[in-house]
């Protein structure tokens, strides 16, 4: 299991709706996750397989694109994708 932190990009329209989304697909792969930011989509603390998670992304309607984030998340972090729902 791994802990890191998760930027997930999604409508701004649908952020509430679409953070239960993520939530239900993390829990779905066995993993957990704290809400850090929801400034510019959703930064998440995740523990869990990240491959687990990257093959339940393609369930999520309402989630455009998964990164795991190396840093705090400002910045000069740098990102990694890891999966893409099939929102938008």
């Amino acid at each position: 299991m791994a802990r890191v932190r998760l930027r997930v990009e999604v409508s701004q329209d649908l952020k509430a709706l679409a953070y239960s989304e993520i939530l239900s697909i993390i829990e779905l792969s066995g993993g957990s996750a704290e809400l850090i930011d929801e400034s510019k989509g959703l930064l998440m603390d995740y523990n869990g397989n990240l491959e687990s998670l990257g093959r339940k992304l393609c369930r999520a309607a309402l989630t455009r694109h998964v990164w795991v984030v190396e840093g705090d998340g400002g910045k000069g972090s740098s990102l990694t994708w890891i999966g893409l729902g099939t929102g938008f």
